[in-house]
């Protein structure tokens, strides 16, 4: 849902209440409900495996049909590898051709886009919210190549859950090859800090809610039926 899978969680602590009972518990039950706040956090992870784009060919990053994101981008952090490319009739992509958007639907390089990161010759947004991987950290054709570590936004973005007036979050191959038909396939993660994914209601939630969402159903069951049996 979130690229090519999927991979985020949402904070929550214990009501006191609740750790008392716990430590009280048996530590089979009290692991089970840990996994809530164990996996917790502000953090949305785009990960993408081996995954082919055309030049100015860009994916939501998120599943919008069943989510949508609140909080404040600070930055990201990226470990994506350039796995493979073609040159088409120009030229192949290098690994920094990779690019994250932000940006309202439909795409176009209008420099209107709030923040922009990566690519070459691209403007979806403009400075300062054009913004680069760093100097040398993925600047090469070579297949293998890496772009990693973290990049923090000069000014933070707000996210209110509406992708009408946030625009959507978008990954693809940012480069501009004038119709030659050049590829570029990336492996590896985005890290989104500070946004969480909200799903729309109706839909449903992810895999690691639901299974701490079952561990609560089977504690609740047991404990009345504890009460009833203890009468």
């Amino acid at each position: 849902m979130f690229g090519d899978s999927t991979n985020f969680t949402q904070s929550g602590i214990l009501p006191e209440y609740m750790s008392r009972w716990i430590s009280f518990r048996s530590a089979a039950l009290a692991s089970l409900l840990v996994m809530i706040p164990a996996a917790a956090r502000a953090d949305v992870t785009i990960t993408l495996t081996n995954r082919t784009f055309t030049s100015l060919e860009f994916l939501a990053g998120v599943d919008y049909s069943q989510f949508n994101l609140s909080g404040t981008l600070t930055g990201v952090t990226i470990n994506m590898t350039l796995t493979a490319s073609s040159a088409g009739t120009l030229t192949s992509p290098e690994a920094d051709d990779f690019a994250f958007l932000v940006h309202t639907d439909p795409l176009s390089e209008d420099n209107l886009g709030a923040l922009q990161i990566g690519g070459s010759f691209i403007n979806y947004s403009t400075a300062p919210t054009q913004l680069t991987w760093g100097t040398g950290n993925g600047d090469s054709q070579t297949i293998g190549t890496q772009i990693t570590g973290p990049i923090s936004l000069t000014s933070a973005i707000a996210f209110s859950g509406d992708e009408a007036v946030d625009g959507k979050v978008w990954v693809g191959y940012g480069y501009d090859d004038f119709g030659s038909n050049s590829t570029g396939t990336w492996d590896g993660t985005l890290i989104l800090h500070g946004l969480t994914a909200i799903p729309i209601s109706g839909t449903p939630v992810p895999e690691a809610s639901t299974w701490s969402a079952a561990g609560l159903l089977v504690l609740g069951s047991w404990w009345t039926y504890r009460r009833r049996n203890s009468r």
